[in-house]
Parts: structure tokens; sequence; C-alpha cells
């Protein structure tokens, strides 16, 4: 499975076997942390086996003991954007693994969590990743081809244009539709205006960030068009 391939299937898990990453999918994640986290500055983590933290904290997530870790120095630039892009590329590249995975706010004591944090850094936010309980079958060529996994709005509700749009605009929105959002929320909105891109969210909120940058990501992915410009 591709990353591209990933969007179409990717959704939240909050159900997990109690069992360790295996050693081919550690392998493969720590490459892909070390590679975002020297493209952005980044310092995310992947932390393993502490299921003790899931089960005092997050009540609907179960059997989860591995998560990513997104920390960044609490004074970079478009912290919160930055970590939405490249949490997702995270995301996706363990969905393309066959693993479940789940974003979750950073809304608990940070000392059950033993990520490495320097003088100025923040933990933003979690992401759960494990042997997923809902079995993804990454050898089903109709899920891959299929969006069934959840419901989302219409793209024409997410993007505004000053003329005709192009066919890869439109494959963008559609992979930004499936991008996860707080509650299915999908604040993030583009303006299309000849072959200049603008993303955007209505709220100036931390979390609304996060979801910025996730969206962009995806729409990157789909349309081969940049938009994420904050390196």
């Amino acid at each position: 499975m591709t990353i591209r391939e990933a969007i179409e299937v990717r959704k939240s898990n909050r159900n997990y076997f109690q069992t360790s990453l295996k050693e081919e999918h550690v392998k493969a994640l720590e490459k892909c942390i070390e590679e975002v986290n020297a493209a952005s500055g980044l310092k995310i983590q992947l932390i393993q086996n502490r299921g003790e933290a899931f089960a005092k904290s997050y009540l609907g997530v179960k059997g989860a003991s591995c998560y990513f870790a997104m920390v960044g120095d609490r004074d970079m630039p478009y912290l919160h954007e930055k970590i939405g892009y490249y949490g997702e590329r995270l995301v996706l590249e363990a969905t393309a693994l066959g693993l479940g995975t789940c974003w979750l706010n950073v809304n608990y004591n940070e000392d059950l969590w033993t990520c490495e944090l320097g003088e100025n850094d923040k933990l933003v936010i979690i992401v759960a990743v494990g042997e997923s309980a809902e079995e993804i079958n990454i050898d089903d060529e109709f899920a891959v081809n299929m969006s069934i996994h959840r419901s989302t709005r219409p793209i024409e509700y997410m993007y505004t244009a000053d003329g005709e749009v192009p066919d890869w605009f439109i494959e963008g929105m559609k992979a930004v539709a499936k991008a996860p959002s707080s509650q299915n929320s999908q604040p993030v909105k583009f303006f299309y205006c000849s072959s200049k891109i603008l993303a955007y969210v209505d709220s100036g909120s931390k979390s609304r960030n996060i979801e910025l940058g996730v969206a962009e990501l995806h729409f990157e992915l789909a349309s081969g068009v940049k938009v994420f410009d904050k390196e």
C-alpha cells in the first residue's frame, strides 16, 4: 500500500490488541520519524509499552500501549500546523504498514508520559499506534479504492474558487475530505484562484491549526501540488 492509498483506508482506531509492535514496524516508523524530524525541526518520538498511561487517561482507547509523542519547541513558528502536517505523514506510514492509529488530545498530566522533553519543549498531542483490533486488510484492493470508512462533508462546502477549478484540485479536495478532524467537523477551507491555493481555518485555536496541517498534507499527496510552506 502506498502512502497515497493509505488516505483511503485510514480511520481512527480505539481498540487494539495488547501486543508490542513488531520489529519491522518499529524500524520503519523510526526511519520515518527520523526523516520528518530532520525536515521539520520537530522532536517526534515513538514511545512503546505504556499501557498504564493510556488506561488512566483515555477510557475510550482499549489495549493501546504505544504512541507517537508529538513534541516541538514551544517557540517554533507554526508549531501546531507542523505537528499536523508531519504527524499525519507518520499516521499514513503506520496505516500503510497495516497498523491502527488515533489522534488524541493532550488533556492529562504530562508526568504520565515518558517522552523526552527539553527545557523549552512541549508535548502537543499524541497518536496511539498499534495492532488494531479492527484489522485493516492491506491486500484488499477493493478496500483501498473505496472510501466507505467514515462520513465526510461534500467537498463543495470545503472550498471556494475564483473561476473553474482543475481536476487536480478536485482530487486534492477529495483527500482533504478524508482528513481526520475533531468530531468530523472538517474546519479547513481552501481557496483557489489562477492556480494559487490558500488553505485556512476560521478559528485560530491551536487544535484547528493541527487539523490545517493534516489537511494540507492530504491535499498535496492527492493533487501533487504543494500548499504547505512552513519549512
